[in-house]
């Protein structure tokens, strides 16, 4: 038989939606070539596809701790269903299956890793912890990295937490993509 079900790629949970996934890969496609291209929250991986997808040859860099939100709370969805299976092994299936080995993965909390990052910034997806405090900190922590015309986007931008942080960090230039996709740009 041609096709074998081991080589389908698993996506959980369905997170992000087809229109956001669509933007995402285009806002990526779009970035600046000076700066890295980067993810903070992967889980299984289905945004990163994307992001690797569209921007190939080109490397993405993906950070996540595959714990699950735990800045939000212990019982967050994420945090329950990194306890009961092997999200990073599940990401790394699926970036073998989908990518074209384009992905360089940390699994970091994005604290760790950006206190050892040293390099520009072109393009961030954020969609890690969706409080207040996790948003507003790593908007800030990445400030210094982004070129003239870096993108900044991320999930869920109406969660409360993501939208005031986006906002009181960011400033009047967030606007809304694909239902439930905030982006901004530096310098415009």
């Amino acid at each position: 038989r041609f096709f074998h079900p081991d080589w389908r790629p698993v996506f959980t949970e369905d997170w992000y939606e087809v229109e956001g996934c669509a933007a995402l890969g285009w806002l990526a496609a779009h970035a600046p070539h000076d700066g890295a291209i980067v993810e903070i929250g992967c889980w299984e991986g289905r945004s990163l596809v994307t992001i690797a997808q569209s921007i190939a040859p080109r490397q993405v860099v993906a950070v996540d701790h595959w714990r699950g939100n735990e800045d939000e709370h212990d019982q967050h969805p994420s945090t329950t269903g990194a306890a009961a299976r092997d999200v990073q092994a599940t990401f790394w299936r699926n970036m073998e299956l989908l990518t074209s080995g384009n992905v360089r993965a940390y699994a970091l909390d994005w604290r760790e890793w950006l206190a050892t990052w040293d390099a520009p910034i072109a393009f961030l997806h954020l969609d890690a912890a969706h409080d207040y405090a996790s948003v507003a900190d790593c908007l800030r922590a990445v400030g210094p990295f982004l070129v003239p015309g870096a993108i900044l986007c991320g999930d869920d931008a109406y969660a409360d937490g993501v939208y005031r942080a986006t906002r009181d960090v960011l400033g009047d230039g967030v606007t809304e993509l694909a239902g439930r996709m905030w982006v901004w740009q530096n310098g415009r």
